[in-house]
């Protein structure tokens, strides 16, 4: 069966059997070096270990530094993945502050649209009391001609009695 794919005995063995070239091994120990695991001596030890006995002791010691570099490259993985976790939290916080000023706009122009329509009501009321004002006093005026013909043609009438006095 063998050690899981990805896992640091895996990897291992990938450098026992030369899978692994020396610089793969030298970026390894550059790697581990720049993260700080502080693995002694000089780094993780890759580069050196082909040179040295094949004994217990030495791929249990490469077996920890292995384990402590994929802890650590785990432990970078997940505060990576917390950090685009809360990129996108804030983005979407972003986005639900524009949908809360967009509603809160739609709301307000709502608001002027409905006044806007009560004003247009009364406007319309103002118009309809003033048309029939007007037209009451186009009547009135009608009324006023007429009713001064009348007193005209009254007055002409009565003339006619005022004079027979003056004949007789």
């Amino acid at each position: 069966a063998g050690p899981a794919p990805g896992s640091a005995a895996a990897v291992a063995a990938l450098f026992a059997e030369g899978a692994l070239t020396s610089r793969q091994c030298a970026l390894l120990d550059e790697l581990s070096e720049s993260m700080g695991l502080g693995l002694g001596g000089g780094g993780t030890g890759l580069a050196t270990a082909s040179s040295a006995p094949a004994g217990a002791q030495k791929a249990m010691g490469e077996d920890n530094e292995y384990e402590a570099f994929y802890r650590h490259w785990r432990c970078l993985k997940a505060r990576r993945r917390q950090t685009e976790g809360e990129r996108r939290r804030s983005q979407w916080g972003w986005i639900d502050q524009v949908q809360e000023i967009c509603a809160s706009t739609c709301g307000e122009l709502d608001a002027l649209l409905e006044h806007l329509a009560r004003l247009d009501e009364r406007r319309l009321e103002v118009v309809r009391k003033t048309t029939t004002l007007h037209e009451q006093c186009e009547q009135m005026v009608q009324d006023q001609e007429r009713l001064s013909k009348s007193a005209e043609s009254l007055a002409e009438r009565l003339d006619y009695y005022d004079r027979v006095a003056d004949v007789a």
